[in-house]
């Protein structure tokens, strides 16, 4: 004797597993990619430059705010502790260049002070940062 076979019945909910687990993941992954590069803690505003080429994105900013403080990389100094933190920099990094990043509102000789200063430690390269734009 032969049984009658069941009939499926058709699978109306949709499984929402697989979606959730990708939103997941794609959540993540945005989340670890948007803070690859730190914040500045400096607002800069630096002069613009119709010549302007991208940045190296290799070595060290120095940045000068707008206010006349100073800071390397990721950190406020003191001036008077900047040419002992540009000659550790240098002893690491000796073949990569310097750049500076000077707001627009800063007085010119205070930059070119500053870069009388770096001269002094023993850097060679120096690169001034301008955002592109008309001046």
């Amino acid at each position: 004797m032969k049984l009658p076979v069941p009939k499926r019945e058709k699978r109306t909910d949709i499984d929402m597993v697989p979606m959730i687990n990708f939103a997941f993941l794609l959540l993540i992954f945005f989340m670890l990619a948007g803070t690859l590069v730190p914040a500045q803690k400096n607002p800069i505003d630096p002069p613009r430059s119709t010549l302007a080429t991208p940045a190296d994105p290799s070595g060290n900013v120095l940045l000068i705010a707008s206010d006349g403080r100073v800071g390397f990389g990721t950190e406020l100094l003191p001036e008077s502790e900047l040419p002992t933190r540009i000659a550790e920099w240098r002893k690491e990094h000796p073949q990569e260049s310097l750049r500076v990043k000077a707001d627009a509102a800063v007085d010119a000789t205070r930059v070119i002070n500053i870069l009388q200063r770096l001269r002094a430690s023993g850097i060679e390269h120096v690169s001034l940062l301008a955002a592109r734009g008309t001046p």
